[in-house]
């Protein structure tokens, strides 16, 4: 991934979130208006992280923004449960991230709907109640891939 190309796109003010996270891959001072607190980031992913190269950044994204300090949830929907599986490359990666302390959660009827009938350990069953209600009230940034 061109992290440069990257940085000079999403750094022009449109996207904050992003600009800090490369800050930390570039070596850059980070921008963030919330300095010294904790921010509450939701990543909601509606698209296979196995499917295309930048569904791995997500997951750098949501990793780096957690190792900073920040509250990270992570809402799978549509193709993004797929890498959700129990045994799956992706679904492992995202147990470490899990680990870590990143929430992580997999639309139900998403899950249903493609035959993802286990998840990998530390990854959440939820419902799209429970994401309106953290766009709604308990996030403070909101990216959605």
């Amino acid at each position: 991934m061109n992290y440069s190309l990257i940085s000079k796109t999403l750094t022009r003010g449109k996207f904050p979130v992003y600009s800090q996270v490369l800050a930390r891959y570039e070596g850059l001072k980070s921008v963030d208006d919330t300095e010294g607190e904790m921010a509450h980031y939701l990543i909601v992913n509606s698209r296979d992280l196995t499917e295309y190269t930048s569904g791995r950044y997500i997951q750098k994204v949501a990793g780096a923004l957690k190792e900073n300090g920040n509250e990270v949830a992570l809402f799978l929907i549509e193709n993004g449960v797929i890498a959700a599986r129990k045994g799956s490359a992706a679904g492992k990666e995202l147990a470490t991230l899990s680990r870590k302390g990143a929430k992580i959660m997999a639309d139900d009827l998403s899950c249903q709907s493609r035959g993802v009938m286990h998840l990998e350990e530390g990854i959440s069953l939820s419902n799209m109640d429970h994401l309106a209600d953290m766009i709604s009230e308990g996030s403070d940034k909101i990216m959605w891939y």
